[in-house]
């Protein structure tokens, strides 16, 4: 296996060398500079038989899991939101737009917690101070019935990355990948990430989820699964981002 990390600029190439020989590949995110080169990506590992994963390390952070965890078991899931916002004003235009190469980590996020496809999409970008876009808010309904909700913003004052997941009767409040607030039948809650496994507080990368997605990658190449955050599944992540980047419903 191959772990071919670079920008987004230079990815496909290589990256198609790899999957061409018969290797299984670890990519960053995002997965090529548009949702043609992930197509052509995708094409090759399924035609090559071999696993394209995406480095979407929020989806094995802790946090995420032990919520999606206990939604799971108070049924069906209502709500999801996913915030990330910076400051990043920006005077030039970048080689490819915000949602593209940053706020994708979330769209892809809110996705994989409510585990549905969507069905409806509305979105608003907008310009603050900017050459390019850098605000984007969207709300999606999923073919389960929940709810997403997705902010990314980088005309704000700083850095926060949080999510919330909702199911009946809880409530888990993500503060990526620190901490969850759990709101539990009129109960709260509030853990540390590394409370949740018994973790080590000062192994970070253990509870973020960047040491468990590099585990979960190797243990599919070694046992033949498919990795959860492979390409296969990522294609609907991407044409999510361009429902939401281009003012598109779902199948158009």
């Amino acid at each position: 296996m191959v772990y071919c990390i670079m920008h987004e600029k230079w990815i496909l190439r290589p990256a198609l060398d790899c999957l061409n020989a018969g290797k299984h590949i670890l990519i960053e995110k995002p997965p090529g500079k548009n949702s043609d080169e992930t197509r052509q990506l995708l094409d090759a590992a399924v035609e090559n038989d071999v696993y394209a994963m995406v480095a979407f390390q929020r989806r094995y952070a802790t946090v995420v899991r032990e919520a999606m965890r206990r939604v799971k078991e108070k049924g069906p899931v209502s709500l999801a939101t996913t915030t990330f916002n910076k400051q990043m004003l920006f005077d030039k235009p970048e080689y490819t737009t915000t949602l593209w190469n940053d706020v994708v980590h979330v769209v892809d996020l809110l996705r994989f917690m409510v585990d549905s496809e969507p069905v409806e999409v509305t979105r608003y970008r907008d310009k603050f101070d900017a050459v390019d876009w850098n605000h984007y808010t969207a709300m999606i309904r999923f073919a389960n019935q929940a709810t997403g909700v997705v902010f990314g913003n980088r005309a704000s004052g700083g850095r926060v990355l949080r999510a919330e997941l909702h199911g009946v009767g809880i409530g888990c409040y993500m503060n990526l990948a620190k901490e969850i607030d759990i709101h539990e039948d009129n109960e709260q809650r509030l853990m540390d990430a590394w409370e949740i496994n018994g973790d080590d507080p000062n192994d970070i990368s253990r509870y973020e989820g960047v040491l468990a997605m590099h585990e979960h990658f190797v243990d599919c190449v070694r046992n033949g699964k498919v990795p959860d955050s492979d390409l296969r599944d990522v294609i609907h992540s991407v044409a999510l981002v361009d429902c939401i980047e281009n003012g598109t419903q779902p199948g158009e």
